[in-house]
């Protein structure tokens, strides 16, 4: 009886260890995969140090005036990160930086003075150090707009989504007078069209096909013949899809296996154990039924 309750106990020991690696692999492979909608995640990410270097603004100089928008900003900045422009600290479009450590982004400007800045983020989205500021000058005297100029922003710099899903893009469109038309250039030949009512916040959206970077240009007009122009960036997360579906696929194939057939051999051991426990109590009972004959 001793025997049967140690084989009991060390096989309830390993029962518990099994669901503990069975919990830890429905993690890993939770990980593994892309979110989905509606679901529920838990990511993490690594401490780096944020960039050191930031982006330097070359065009526009200081004190140069313009009475036609967009205008097209250039510099340099770090290679591959994010760069995002602000016009008196509100953001006014971004792009990522080549791998020639150049940045062009074409953005609207307020009426009169623009403070213009460039910052830089790295993949953590964590910010550079800002650009000098450059200030220049939208004169927009020959038109009627003044202060209720048409004017396009988002919260969102960047956006990311698989390929074949949808991806929204929330706006927000203030100033000038309906209705409007907002034209969407979503950087892999496809365009877009749409119309409101009146001003406030509303989204794009759009499905890429293909993995990649794309820079997607977002222009409103109202009937006044006033302009908005806003440059972002749109990210198809084919590079990680692509990583899972080849190379990187048969890594995380290989780590799931090596850490699933210790599990295998718990199993095999666990319906051994009671199985090897089951015949010590048949043999012991037969043992006492056979006794008993003799006794009687």
């Amino acid at each position: 009886m001793q025997i049967s309750v140690i084989t009991k106990r060390v096989a309830m020991a390993t029962l518990v260890t099994l669901m503990f690696f069975l919990a830890g692999e429905a993690v890993l492979a939770q990980s593994s995969a892309n979110p989905q909608t509606d679901s529920i995640g838990i990511t993490g990410s690594v401490p780096a140090d944020p960039p050191t270097v930031g982006a330097t603004i070359s065009f526009p100089k200081n004190g140069q005036t313009f009475k036609e928008v967009p205008i097209t900003v250039r510099g340099i900045c770090p290679a591959d990160l994010l760069v995002k422009m602000f016009k008196n600290q509100v953001f006014a479009g971004s792009t990522v930086c080549d791998a020639g450590g150049n940045f062009t982004i074409d953005i609207d400007l307020f009426s009169g003075s623009n403070e213009l800045i460039a910052r830089v983020y790295d993949a953590l989205g964590q910010p550079g150090p800002d650009s000098s500021t450059v200030v220049t000058t939208y004169d927009d005297s020959g038109t009627s707009l003044g202060a209720n100029k048409l004017v396009l922003t988002s919260n969102f710099a960047t956006r990311g989504v698989d390929p074949g899903t949808i991806l929204y893009w929330p706006l927000a469109l203030s100033g000038g007078g309906g209705p409007y038309a907002i034209n969407v250039d979503w950087g892999d030949g496809a365009t877009s069209l749409q119309t409101l009512n009146l001003p406030g916040n509303f989204s794009i959206e759009h499905k890429y096909e293909q993995p990649g970077t794309y820079k997607v240009i977002v222009k409103a007009a109202n009937s006044l013949n006033d302009t908005a122009f806003l440059q972002l960036v749109a990210v198809s997360n084919g590079l990680l899809k692509g990583k899972l579906d080849t190379g990187a696929s048969d890594k995380v194939i290989t780590r799931n296996i090596f850490v699933l057939w210790p599990l295998y051999v718990m199993i095999v051991f666990i319906v051994s154990t009671f199985w090897i426990g089951r015949r010590y109590e048949v043999r012991r009972i037969r043992k006492r039924i056979e006794k008993n004959q003799h006794v009687f």
